[in-house]
């Protein structure tokens, strides 16, 4: 089934001409697809609407790692899209389950959770009902040739929309109790969101544990022509975008590895890993600057310093890695061997010298001003 995903900086759908971030993507008056709550006329309704609000707050904050706001949420959960824009069954789904909004705003009959909560006996029956004759080892079987559970259940005989939905409910479910290994990208969509969980547990550490895999595991997954991130989000089926979630997993590994070594060591090995596979795109350079940060919390300068070096000489007027060479030469915690304030100065005044086209991006001139004032220049 195609699907199409609109970009945080692609033209919002709705015409507006702004940015899908700073238009429909966002919360409040400029969101098209916002519902205002009516003022209050007396007591009851304000209660009523400070009941309605709680309601929101809470949908809301199950929705906060999720490339949709509330709002954009409930539309796509009405109707399966946003203007201009379609979505895969299983954002779908999970979106209904998140908001409880069904079809046409009715409360759907089947969620993610309700057949959660089904014995795998019942999964089986409902495929039985449909007019699908499989058993665990034929669940298994079929798994062989698909990424995606909802995919697999594509081809089975359904006579409504809504009995689509629910054999694609099954199918996933399904995957999950029986066929672990490899995960379906539903899964993978699920662990994503564990590590947001985590999070939000005060347990970064294994959001990060978490993410790594989910990263190793959706390499494994992808198919091999995919070679740039771009093309990855268009295969990944979940609530997030992959490069959103990215950024999220990089803070994390920062902050983490400071006072974990070896999660440090797994983030060199899972950005060499990104690196190999995604060689396309603008994300290679960052890959490259991310992989550098990770040397440097080790303690290992030349690995670090010759990936910039490399990203230097690849395009030397992008302001990129001469900032982080010589904020890594100035840094104190480096210490004695590798701190160097006159090569920092020197790196600086490098890229001024080109100029590099993207100067002011990196404050370059603030700088270079600074390390010389430390420098007693």
């Amino acid at each position: 089934m195609t699907r199409t995903k609109i970009g945080r900086n692609d033209a919002c759908p709705c015409g507006s001409g702004k940015k899908y971030k700073k238009c429909c993507l966002r919360r409040g008056a400029d969101n098209p697809f916002a519902t205002p709550i009516p003022a209050a006329s007396s007591p009851d309704d304000f209660i009523s609407r400070l009941a309605a609000q709680n309601e929101d707050w809470e949908a809301a904050s199950k929705l906060q790692h999720s490339s949709f706001t509330l709002d954009a949420a409930r539309l796509v959960a009405r109707k399966g899209r946003l203007p201009g824009s379609e979505f895969h069954p299983w954002v779908v789904a999970r979106l209904r389950d998140l908001t409880g909004v069904g079809p046409g705003g009715r409360a759907p009959e089947h969620t993610v959770s309700s057949v959660r909560g089904m014995t795998t006996e019942e999964l089986f029956g409902l495929l039985a009902e449909s007019g699908v004759d499989l058993d665990a080892e034929g669940y298994r079987a079929a798994t062989v040739d698909h990424l995606s559970a909802w995919e697999l259940s594509e081809d089975w005989p359904a006579s409504s929309d809504e009995q689509r939905e629910l054999l694609g409910l099954v199918s996933c479910e399904l995957w999950l109790r029986l066929q672990r290994d490899p995960p379906s990208l539903e899964m993978l969509d699920g662990w994503m969101h564990e590590g947001y969980a985590a999070l939000e547990d005060n347990d970064p550490d294994y959001a990060c544990q978490v993410w790594i895999r989910v990263w190793e595991l959706l390499l494994e997954r992808l198919p091999p022509e995919v070679g740039s991130l771009s093309e990855a989000d268009e295969v990944f089926i979940g609530i997030s975008y992959l490069r959103s979630w990215m950024q999220d997993v990089e803070i994390q590994l920062h902050n983490a590895s400071l006072h974990d070594p070896d999660l440090a060591r797994r983030a060199v090995e899972l950005y060499r890993q990104l690196e190999e596979r995604f060689t396309e795109g603008p994300e290679v350079r960052f890959l490259r600057l991310q992989r550098a940060e990770f040397h440097y919390m080790l303690g290992e300068f030349e690995e670090g310093e010759a990936l910039l070096l490399r990203l230097i000489h690849e395009d030397p007027d992008d302001a990129d890695a001469y900032a982080n060479l010589s904020s890594h030469l100035e840094t104190e915690r480096h210490g004695d061997e590798y701190q160097d304030q006159e090569r920092a100065i020197h790196v600086l005044e490098q890229a001024l010298a080109r100029p590099v086209r993207n100067a002011a991006d990196f404050d370059l001139q603030s700088r270079l001003e600074g390390a010389r004032e430390r420098a007693g220049y």
